[in-house]
């Protein structure tokens, strides 16, 4: 999840919503809440990975959830999952 998080923090496209917290990272695109939600839905639709979504802390905006922390998961599948969603935010 760390090398995830320091992905989001280096793509001026998004913002962390919260800092990371164990294997959680609460990220949304800089562009609003309607972006947010096509890329969560473009992502999910592609059927390779599931994100889940959650209102942000105070202001409520519409966040993505990107929690891989399953004994299973291994390096490429968290790289993947960051090409994925970085395509699909168009880049």
């Amino acid at each position: 999840a760390e090398w995830f998080e320091r992905r989001v923090n280096e793509d001026d496209r998004f913002v962390l919503v919260t800092p990371r917290s164990a294997a959680l990272v609460c990220f949304r695109l800089k562009s609003g809440d309607e972006a947010t939600r096509v890329l969560l839905d473009r992502v999910n639709e592609a059927g390779e990975i599931l994100l889940s979504h959650a209102a942000a802390p105070g202001d409520g905006a519409h966040t993505i959830r990107f929690v891989p922390g399953s004994p299973m998961t291994e390096f490429r599948h968290v790289a993947r999952a960051w090409a994925i969603i970085a395509e699909a935010a168009g880049g």
